[in-house]
């Protein structure tokens, strides 16, 4: 009996003086920071301070730091965490032995894709249980860096910018703004268009103090839905994309140049049309209508005949040409031949040109 009293009271001063610390005579509560100490350090075991991308790879260390004078029973360290992988564990827990500096730590990668990770070490049994717990702000692969489309103006845009080979559009990359270790931005174009100032199809840009980087791009001549994408530099895994669809851009003015003023009957003529804009080009692919008619009585007369209307479509520099051809059996020698060009500005609106030509 004396033995079992003399074990109890024994227990009891150890809890005591290991657990529990005060400076005066009153009692106070456990605090568990006393008993262990949770950190989530980098692989360089170093505190991390900064946040992290939750990209499914990184390692962490989380590092349990106890007494060094603490009892046996009080030296397996269980760390738990609510996602990633421990290195090397198949279970959801980890157990570690402390060294000798009182200290436990194992590797966890951290999740794929989460917001905030959190995780815990414990030591001791039933009631006997002290804990200590952390976290880590994680930045989602989806958050690592935006994409904006910007207009002359600096208004992100989505639509309206015509293919006329003569607007700017502003792509615009953002890293978020807890991240401070990324550099460096990767911009890729595809669908036509150029960087400004730039002859590739990708380019690597510096972020400002503000965590952007800015690149312009002039848009091209054909009505092309573009593609673009930016991404970490040398990490494609954190990127985002946005695509833009142009718009058609119609001609001011129409210039109509024959080879030929004066035809004979069954004869062919070269007609070339050049749509100009005021500023910039017509998009490539733009049709016209082609017309040929004499005035008898002052009523509109169809005479002559065109040929490949389906294939007279505007080129990069906005040239249409066709054939017109005067072996119809209907043309009256001693009237003019009108050949009138319409076609639609960027207002929907029609408007021609014509041109004379003479039957010899």
């Amino acid at each position: 009996m004396e033995t079992k009293s003399r074990y109890i009271y024994s227990l009891f001063t150890f809890v005591l003086l290991f657990f529990f610390s005060s400076c005066d005579t009153k009692e106070e509560p456990t605090d568990p920071s006393d008993i262990i100490e949770l950190q989530i350090l980098d692989s360089g075991a170093n505190t991390i301070f900064k946040d992290i991308i939750s990209d499914g790879e990184t390692v962490v260390i989380l590092q349990a730091k106890i007494p060094t004078n603490a009892d046996e029973g009080f030296r397996t360290v269980t760390f738990k965490k609510s996602g990633g992988e421990f290195h090397g564990i198949d279970s959801e827990d980890g157990t570690r032995i402390v060294d000798n500096d009182g200290i436990a730590q194992i590797e966890l990668k951290v999740p794929l894709n989460e917001d905030i990770l959190f995780a815990s070490a414990e030591i001791g049994k039933e009631a006997n249980v002290f804990k200590s717990e952390a976290s880590l702000d994680l930045v989602p692969i989806t958050e690592v860096i935006s994409l904006k489309l910007l207009n002359d103006q600096g208004q992100e845009i989505s639509t309206g910018i015509q293919a006329d080979g003569y607007s700017s559009i502003f792509l615009e990359a953002t890293i978020n703004e807890r991240l401070n270790s990324i550099e460096q931005v990767k911009f890729l174009n595809s669908g036509g268009g150029a960087f400004q100032g730039v002859f590739t199809e990708e380019v690597i840009k510096t972020l400002n103090d503000m965590n952007k980087a800015i690149i312009e791009l002039v848009v091209p001549v054909n009505v092309n839905e573009l593609f673009f994408k930016v991404h970490v530099k040398d990490k494609e895994t954190f990127f985002d994309e946005k695509k833009l669809q142009l718009d058609r851009a119609y001609a001011d003015e129409i210039i109509i140049e024959p080879k030929n003023a004066v035809m004979n009957l069954n004869s062919e003529n070269e007609i070339s049309v050049f749509l100009k804009r005021n500023q910039g080009f017509v998009s490539v692919g733009t049709s016209v209508e082609f017309e040929a008619f004499q005035l008898i009585n002052g009523i509109e007369k169809p005479v002559g005949r065109f040929l490949g209307l389906s294939e007279a479509l505007s080129d990069e520099n906005g040239k249409i040409t066709t054939n017109f051809k005067t072996d119809t059996k209907n043309i009256d020698v001693a009237e003019t031949i009108f050949i009138r060009v319409t076609a639609l500005n960027d207002m929907n609106q029609s408007f021609n040109t014509k041109i004379q030509i003479d039957i010899e």
